[in-house]
């Protein structure tokens, strides 16, 4: 009972440390961008439903957000080995906004967002972990001159 209840808990932490730190990335202030003389800033959550119209140099950044998602869900639903894949592959993309971005300046949620996708991947590669040092079902060595056992 004890081994199940850790591992209840430790799903809920490797699925609610990267879900707060994106909830706390999309209240932040994320870019500055200068338009026309115009100085304007967009939080977290406009970048996240609009980035994608930040041309091809944000697609890579902003398409990081649905391999999150899907890494979430199987993570979720026991598939952590799956969703250390996507979150790894998301992760690659997201590190994208750590290169020079023209017309806007990069502000601090980009840290919060970066760290969702890496405790993402930490808590996916946790669960993996976890799940190897499982019970193992063994093969039963049989004795010297005994009959084969025709159940197995």
């Amino acid at each position: 009972m004890a081994k199940t209840q850790t591992s209840v808990w430790m799903s809920a932490a490797a699925l609610a440390a990267p879900f707060l730190l994106y909830v706390v990335a999309c209240a932040l202030p994320a870019a500055a961008f200068s338009v026309f003389s115009n100085d304007s800033e967009c939080d977290g959550l406009g970048l996240l439903v609009f980035g994608w119209i930040g041309g091809p140099q944000a697609w890579l950044p902003w398409s990081s957000n649905f391999l999150w998602l899907v890494g979430m869900v199987l993570l979720a639903i026991g598939r952590p080995g799956w969703g250390l894949v996507f979150g790894t592959v998301g992760l690659v993309f997201a590190g994208r906004v750590l290169l020079p971005h023209t017309g806007a300046v990069l502000l601090q949620a980009k840290y919060w967002w970066l760290g969702s996708h890496a405790v993402l991947v930490i808590g996916c590669a946790a669960a993996c972990v976890r799940s190897w040092g499982g019970p193992r079902s063994e093969i039963p060595k049989a004795e010297p001159g005994a009959a084969p056992d025709p159940a197995a």
